[in-house]
């Protein structure tokens, strides 16, 4: 069950990259000590997740970068697939409004 929590907070972190984000991680835990110290929770937040990534495996950890990176690529797909849709509508919208002018066009110079 323990190993079920830890992926539960793991999961819940944002993108992790590829290579040092447990040095990253403990950067930025530092450079908010003292850059604001007020903000303690944020700080414990942190702190948190890093002490959970430092008890993972590295196998467990790959597990989850790759995971990450497919979330990450089907975000992209998604993205793309959306923006194709997109230019196909306004490629419609355009070759329509072409017909039309044509349409308009062939009807006055028949006249």
């Amino acid at each position: 069950m323990a190993k079920q929590e830890k992926h539960k907070k793991i999961f819940g972190l944002n993108k992790l990259p590829a290579k040092g984000y447990i040095k990253a991680l403990e950067e930025q835990v530092k450079e908010l000590k003292v850059e604001r110290g007020k903000d303690q929770s944020y700080i414990e937040e942190l702190e948190d997740r890093l002490r959970v990534i430092k008890e993972l495996t590295p196998e467990e950890l790959e597990c989850i970068k790759k995971n990450n990176e497919v979330i990450r690529l089907r975000s992209i797909k998604n993205k793309l697939e959306k923006d194709l849709k997109k230019s196909r509508d306004e490629y419609k919208e355009l070759l329509t409004k072409h017909i039309q002018l044509k349409l308009k066009y062939d009807e006055e110079t028949s006249k």
